[in-house]
């Protein structure tokens, strides 16, 4: 379904290649769209903290930093930001294919290649 956290993949076995899932996969900072793309804050602290904006409140930015727990939230207080840029770097985690047998990455490329399809 996608939603805050990525995008919707009904249609993504249609639309790419095996070779681009994997590869996307692989390495998700390839290509950000926009829409997922991460925010860096330089805090006055000297500390970077790197995240999507879930909410914007009068003072203080409400920040998704793990999206293995999307939940989550960082508050981050607008007067302690000493600056903010936008990441480079995916918030989908990387070597997520690392995590997985052989057999368990066939299974996604299938679902992926199958979830969308129109019955006949």
């Amino acid at each position: 379904e996608g939603g805050i956290v990525g995008p919707d993949l009904t249609a993504a076995g249609r639309r790419f290649s095996n070779h681009d899932l994997v590869e996307t996969i692989i390495d998700p900072s390839k290509a950000v769209s926009d829409q997922y793309q991460a925010t860096v804050f330089l805090m006055e602290s000297g500390d970077t903290i790197v995240g999507r904006i879930a909410n914007i409140q009068p003072n203080a930015y409400m920040v998704q930093t793990d999206m293995l727990d999307p939940g989550r939230f960082t508050r981050l207080k607008v007067d302690e930001i000493e600056g903010k840029r936008p990441s480079k770097e995916s918030m989908m985690p990387a070597d997520l294919l690392n995590t997985m047998t052989r057999k368990e990455i066939i299974d996604l490329m299938g679902y992926m290649r199958s979830v969308g399809e129109i019955d006949k």
